[in-house]
Order: structure tokens, then C-alpha cells, then sequence
């Protein structure tokens, strides 16, 4: 029997419906969507959520909410690599008098004869201040949700789309490759050189360290390897497994780091 294929508008338009269910709370179409495995990541607390019944627990308030109005709708597939697509989109939300705007990046992974939804990362357009995360007595639970808490909702209310920072990167060419961190894989050190792999691009080599690479969400878990802490699936003793499906060797001595640092994302 012959294997289906999913052409790109298949895939955005399903990108679209996952987006359409959440904002219209039919949870239930939702989750039909959604990968056992199913990883969110967002700019709110809490930052990282593993599993659907984690997800789920965490819009528990939110789905009580009237439905979001969205608009100035925009998909787009950014790469497919064997059995993964990714797609990227962005969209205004509404539910007045309050406004803001979303991108997000989703991860959809072949299984079977369906896609499923593996992982999903969204913000608002405009980083919120740290001062404003503080949450009200009526919504002390964590919330995976795309309003905010009061005092979030101000201060992101007619926000303009702010672009995201990209950082510098001049390849062995000489040519300057712009990449923003939530672009960002991992990199490959190569004697005195790095070789950085980017979401939707080709690799690239840099005369630089591994070490010069290394920030906050960024580990280095091999003499060899540097990772986006938001790309990581899962760990096992000595190996990394990013959600693109990609393996990395780690290092003994940085097993318990990452470990430890991947739980703190989660609390």
C-alpha cells in the first residue's frame, strides 16, 4: 500500500485548525491534534509543560473564557525533513477591550498515516516585563494561556510587534548570517571552528568557541556540542534527543546539570 503524502497547504491548513480549535475552546478537536508526547514552551509561566494532561491542566481556567477572536492571520510551512514539518504563524488575538499578538513555531511529526502535534512554542510579540508576571489571587494556577494575568494584560495591550533580536554570525565566507535564539538548534565544535544548525536553514561554520556560544538556555553538554535548551525532548544517560529527532552525545559530567536545569524550567 501505497504511503500518503501530506502536501504543505495540508499542513498549514491544519496548523490553522489546531489554532482555531484553542482560540474557539473545542478542546476536544484540539487534542485530536495532539502527540502523546506533546512539549509547550511559552514566555508565560510556566515555561515548559510535558505531556497533553499537563497542558490541559494548565488551560483549565482558560477554556472556561469566552472564545478569542483572532485576525491578521499568517502560516507558513518553515521546514520538512522526513517525517517532521514545521510550521511558523502569527496572528492578533482579541477579546475586548484587550488585544495582543502572537507568533508561535509547531513541530508535527508523522505518525502512522496522521500528523501529530509533537510540540508547540508561543510568545507575545512583545516581551512582558518581569514585573508584571506577578499573579493574581484568582489565577494562582500556572496558565499556558494567551492572555495574561491583569496586570499582563496592561502592559501588553497594544503592544506593537516589537521583531525579535537576531545576532550576528559571519560564516568561513565572510558573509554575516543572522539567526534569533529561538531559531538556534545546536551547535558542533570543530577543532577551532563551530558548526551552528538553524531551524529552516542550511548549517553553517563559524570561526568561534563553543564556550563564546554558551548563555542563558544554551548548554554545552559535549566537549563537541551546545544545545537550545527549548529543542530538548528527552535525556538518557550520555544522549540528547532534540525535537527534530537529532541525537547528540553527552557528556558525563553534564548529565546531571541539564537535568537539573530542565526541571527548574518545569517547576
Amino acid at each position: 500500500m501505497k504511503r500518503r503524502t501530506f502536501t504543505t497547504a495540508e499542513v498549514i491548513e491544519m496548523t490553522r485548525d489546531a489554532i482555531h480549535a484553542f482560540t474557539k475552546r473545542d478542546m476536544d478537536r484540539l487534542s485530536s491534534y495532539l502527540d502523546k508526547g506533546f512539549t509547550f514552551i511559552a514566555d508565560d509561566a510556566p515555561l515548559f509543560l510535558r505531556g497533553i494532561d499537563e497542558f490541559m491542566e494548565s488551560i483549565r481556567l482558560e477554556i472556561k473564557m469566552p472564545p478569542v477572536t483572532i485576525n491578521e492571520e499568517e502560516y507558513t510551512l518553515l521546514a520538512h525533513a522526513a517525517s517532521l514539518w514545521v510550521t511558523f504563524g502569527r496572528f492578533e488575538a482579541s477579546s475586548p477591550p484587550m488585544s495582543t499578538k502572537i507568533h508561535f513555531t509547531f513541530v508535527w511529526q508523522r505518525k502512522g498515516e496522521t500528523l501529530l502535534l509533537l510540540h508547540a512554542n508561543a510568545a507575545h510579540a512583545r516581551a512582558v516585563p518581569p514585573e508584571a508576571l506577578a499573579l493574581s489571587p484568582e489565577t494562582d494556577a500556572a496558565q499556558a494561556h494567551m492572555f495574561d494575568t491583569l496586570p499582563v494584560r496592561a502592559a501588553i495591550s497594544g503592544a506593537d510587534n516589537t521583531p525579535q533580536p537576531k545576532r550576528g554570525y559571519r560564516d568561513l565566507d565572510g558573509h554575516i548570517r543572522y539567526v534569533s535564539d529561538s531559531e538556534f538548534l545546536y551547535a558542533e565544535s570543530l577543532d577551532k571552528t563551530c558548526r551552528i544548525f538553524v531551524i529552516g536553514q542550511s548549517p553553517f561554520v563559524v570561526r568561534t568557541s563553543l564556550r563564546s556560544l554558551e548563555r542563558a538556555g544554551f548548554m554545552i553538554i559535549h566537549r563537541s556540542y551546545l544545545v537550545n535548551l527549548s529543542f530538548v525532548q528527552e535525556i538518557r544517560r550520555y544522549s540528547v534527543k532534540l525535537l527534530d529527532g537529532t541525537t547528540l552525545p553527552m557528556g558525563k559530567q553534564h548529565y546531571l546539570e541539564i537535568k537539573r536545569t530542565l526541571q527548574s524550567n518545569e517547576e
